[in-house]
């Protein structure tokens, strides 16, 4: 009898070990699990705010750093979770980080800056097993942090050096210039000007523009006259303005001898902004000097053409003109090939070719990948940002003259602005930042 008694105790004792056992091994795994559950939750909660930093980026980017705070999206990239778990609701997820502080600016010098947008979330949660929870010491609420920072690279073009471009303005002094812009001998229909006064009166306005270097030719079957130096200062200007005044038109048209002497003094002038040479005639070259020979050797200097055409009303560019437009690399290039029939439409043309020397502005730092989006924004005196519009090409800007906007150059890797957007830099002291497509997730 006290064997079987000792017998039924130890078997009593492995039950109870195995029971335990058991427990043991079931407590292991749903700790396991719980803990599993929360990793996962963790990693939806960074991934989370790495939605949220990516988003705040693209904000910065396409609408500027004002546009931030209190923005749609944030919301609903909170609301949904989106980078985690969509399906999971009970996410209460706010962003800790103080709206002033979530994008900085950190200065890498030489105009290139980066957006620092640094994020930390918060997200309130039931835990996975609330009663197991506690018996883990947890409260009713799990509480997960976590942090995200992207950097959005930018180019600041405020302290960029704005070396003053040189024009030099080759002038069409042929004797059909005595003539008005219908064809017809003066005096003129409605009291308009001759060809030749309206050029006079558009190049004394264009000789008013500061920040611009020039030179001057006038040219017919030869030389005309020419001023050798090109230079920015008042009686340099006047002394251009005398010439124009005191010359008469006379002779034929040679496109060569004007862009020959234009090459001349670009050439022995020792000035480090960008050269330009603009060429202006009413009519075709004679005798077969339309100068593109000329054009090419300016071409292979580095210097840019641009040609306007005095036509009737309706007309287009001469071809012989358009053949000595472009720049190098880009020859014959119709954008720049301009046309005017009447002396209001030439003063348009000076003024607005004025502007676009002026408001060409880089080079952007860190340079575009090629393909890579450009964004652009003026900010004033006081920090605050105006998106850019972005239009397409030098035509797109000329077309656009009186709004807000830009156009990237990525063969020169620099913006140009409108009209509108260059008076804020010239007479406002508003600056340009450009901002690329690109971004870097790095924590």
């Amino acid at each position: 009898m006290q064997h079987k008694l000792q017998r039924r105790g130890q078997r009593g004792a492995v039950i109870f070990l195995i029971f335990n056992f058991i427990v043991f091994t079931f407590l292991l795994m749903w700790v396991g699990i719980y803990l599993g559950q929360m990793q996962t939750r963790k990693e939806e909660m960074q991934a989370s705010a790495d939605a949220v930093t990516v988003t705040i980026a693209q904000i910065a980017r396409t609408g500027g750093v004002a546009a931030v705070c209190n923005n749609p999206a944030l919301d609903y990239v909170l609301r949904n979770n989106i980078g985690g778990n969509p399906n999971n609701p009970q996410w209460e997820m706010r962003i800790a980080t103080p709206c002033d502080q979530l994008v900085t600016v950190v200065d890498d010098g030489d105009g290139a800056e980066r957006l620092q947008i640094n994020a930390q979330l918060i997200a309130r949660q039931a835990p996975p097993d609330p009663i197991f929870g506690r018996m883990l010491g947890f409260e009713d609420d799990v509480v997960l942090n976590s942090r995200s920072v992207v950097d959005l690279p930018q180019s600041n073009l405020r302290d960029v050096e704005r070396k003053l471009p040189r024009l030099v303005l080759v002038l069409d002094y042929s004797g059909s210039m005595k003539y008005c812009f219908n064809n017809s001998l003066p005096p003129c229909p409605g009291g308009q000007l001759v060809r030749i006064d309206a050029l006079r009166e558009a190049v004394d306005a264009l000789l008013d523009v500061e920040n611009i270097e020039f030179g001057g030719v006038l040219f017919s079957d030869g030389i005309v006259d020419f001023e050798p130096d090109i230079d920015s200062d008042g009686p340099h200007r006047d002394a251009i303005a005398d010439m124009v005044f005191d010359n008469n038109p006379d002779g034929y048209t040679h496109y060569d001898a004007g862009l020959r002497k234009a090459e001349d003094i670009l050439r022995f002038d020792d000035g480090p902004g960008k050269g330009y040479v603009l060429l202006v005639s009413d009519g075709a070259p004679t005798g077969g000097h339309e100068g593109l020979n000329d054009a090419r050797r300016l071409w292979a200097r580095g210097y840019t053409i641009l040609t306007l055409s005095i036509v009737l009303d309706g007309q287009t560019a001469r071809p012989q003109l358009i053949d000595v437009s472009g720049e190098p690399g880009n020859p014959g290039d119709r954008n720049l090939a301009l046309v005017a029939s009447n002396g209001a439409q030439v003063a348009a043309i000076f003024r607005n070719i004025a502007g676009e020397l002026l408001c060409r502005l880089g080079p952007i730092n860190p340079e575009p990948q090629a393909g890579e989006r450009v964004f652009a924004f003026l900010v004033d005196r006081f920090g605050t940002e105006t998106p850019l519009q972005r239009y397409d090409g030098i035509a797109g800007v000329r077309d656009h003259e009186d709004e807000k906007g830009f156009t990237h150059l990525p063969d020169e890797n620099k913006v140009m602005l409108t009209l509108s957007a260059c008076d804020e830099v010239l007479d406002r002291g508003a600056h340009v930042v450009v901002r690329l497509q690109g971004q870097a997730l790095v924590q």
